[in-house]
């Protein structure tokens, strides 16, 4: 009875330790620009939460909202930037969606962004199927230009990938490190051991 409880117990231990072994990914979850209407116009820094309700790409694939309150932007020169403080929202949504920057006068554009801050740790729903649990430091990476690939807004072939400067003109993709949640595995798998090896046992008693 021992051996084959045991044997179950371990079968358990080695199904949970195979489905815990989860990767690690990077997701994105919105986007930084800077918008000029023309020449000589004013230019808007714009920081974009493309969760939830508000995604409005495919390659954005976090169905459930994630808060954007603990991310800043830092601009050279220096200057931090905080949603409903610098950065006020603007999303006909509401919520936390979009929020922009105070107007840059022509010829005063900030040199650079850099974005800081974190996002809580949450479970998140994807459109392409799954969860994944979410959460710490965010970090930037500019379309097209080093240090990233040409990812496309998908973030499975970033290339040191942290530390990343927006300049004006350019698309910044906010990224944040998910964890793909494994199968739920339930105790089922011990119960039945334990089961299999009582039922072992009266027939074994019987016998």
């Amino acid at each position: 009875m021992r051996k084959l409880i045991s044997c179950s117990v371990l079968a358990l231990v080695a199904v949970l330790a195979g489905s815990s072994t989860a990767s690690a990914a990077f997701i994105p979850i919105g986007s930084v620009s800077f918008t000029v209407d023309g020449p000589e116009q004013p230019g808007i820094l714009v920081l974009t939460n493309q969760t939830g309700d508000n995604v409005q790409d495919p390659d954005f694939p976090v169905e459930d909202f994630v808060s954007f309150l603990n991310i800043f932007l830092t601009t050279l020169p220096a200057d931090e930037l905080n949603p409903n403080d610098e950065l006020t929202d603007t999303n006909f949504l509401g919520g936390n969606y979009e929020f922009n920057s105070d107007p840059y006068a022509s010829g005063a554009f900030p040199r650079s962004v850099l974005i800081g801050g974190s996002v809580a740790s949450q479970l998140v729903s994807l459109s392409t199927g799954g969860s994944l649990q979410i959460g710490g430091n965010v970090f930037m990476c500019v379309v097209n230009a080093p240090p990233c690939t040409d990812n496309g807004g998908v973030g499975d072939d970033l290339v040191q990938p942290f530390g990343s400067v927006l300049q004006g003109g350019e698309l910044g993709i906010i990224y944040v490190e998910g964890t793909a949640v494994p199968e739920p595995v339930t105790l089922s798998l011990l119960g039945l051991g334990i089961a299999g090896a009582a039922i072992r046992r009266r027939r074994a008693a019987r016998g």
